[in-house]
């Protein structure tokens, strides 16, 4: 599956020193004028001095946020400068890997058991995300919708649940329980499902046909942490419809947006 630049990627978060960063660390010019330097560094904490501590600190959370909204760019005057991880452009016909994974209910769960008679959506979400915590009613009401139209749902959680204790599995069940999920939700301990699946953040949307072929890459709406009243439903309404109805997705997606996966260091 393709990985998408840095700047709109986080699938390899404490995975893999991005090729891109070590580029950049030989292509940058050096600072030669004493006063720029000077200027340049005001307000910033010691520059680190290799391409690995740079991305160290990338990863870092920014302002205590227990989300690891991950990217923190240089200081403004007002704070850190943030960008926030989105998935990348959907792979259409990419086949959907299959799994095994343990549900809040006690039972294992793979793709044959959630797939729908017109497809599937696999989404990847967490307990303290704050999107998720903003969409989760809607992707819970949306999932009673999809049904209806032959599309089954699974929701897989996939942080390291050591270093989050927010996404505990008993927190999962409790989690499921207070939004009343009306679809498997299942725990990725090894994280070897998220990535296969290429996920990035949460939360993330896979939409697969009838034939397992991923169609929807993209957000739920265009909300984020607040409702926007009356927003079109990109995933139901232009999307899973569409795939239902025909087998293809539509051409134009929107990434989806949200707090980046919690690999294990």
């Amino acid at each position: 599956m393709h990985r998408s630049n840095l700047d709109c990627s986080t699938s390899d978060l404490g995975h893999e020193l991005p090729r891109r960063l070590r580029a950049g660390a030989a292509a940058r010019p050096p600072i030669t004028d004493s006063k720029a330097a000077d200027r340049r560094g005001r307000g910033r904490p010691p520059a680190p001095r290799s391409a690995r501590e740079r991305w160290r600190r990338l990863q870092r959370p920014v302002n205590g946020s227990s989300c690891g909204l991950d990217v923190a760019l240089p200081f403004s005057r007002v704070g850190f400068v943030m960008a926030f991880p989105k998935t990348d452009v959907c792979d259409f016909g990419w086949p959907a890997p299959d799994f095994a994974l343990k549900g809040v209910d006690g039972k294992i769960y793979s793709l044959a058991d959630v797939r729908g008679p017109k497809g599937t959506l696999v989404v990847f979400i967490c307990n303290h995300c704050p999107y998720v915590k903003a969409s989760i009613g809607r992707i819970v009401a949306e999932a009673e919708a999809r049904r209806e139209i032959g599309i089954g749902t699974i929701a897989i959680m996939p942080n390291d649940t050591k270093a989050y204790r927010e996404d505990s599995f008993d927190k999962m069940k409790a989690f499921a329980t207070q939004h009343r999920f009306n679809f498997p939700y299942v725990i990725d301990e090894t994280q070897d499902v998220a990535r296969a699946y290429d996920a990035q953040c949460t939360p993330d949307f896979f939409g697969f046909n009838g034939k397992d072929e991923l169609q929807y890459r993209g957000r739920l709406d265009v909300s984020r942490i607040t409702l926007v009243p009356n927003a079109r439903r990109d995933l139901f309404d232009e999307a899973m419809k569409q795939v239902a109805e025909t087998g293809h997705g539509p051409v134009e997606q929107t990434p989806s947006m949200g707090c980046s996966i919690k690999w294990r260091g």
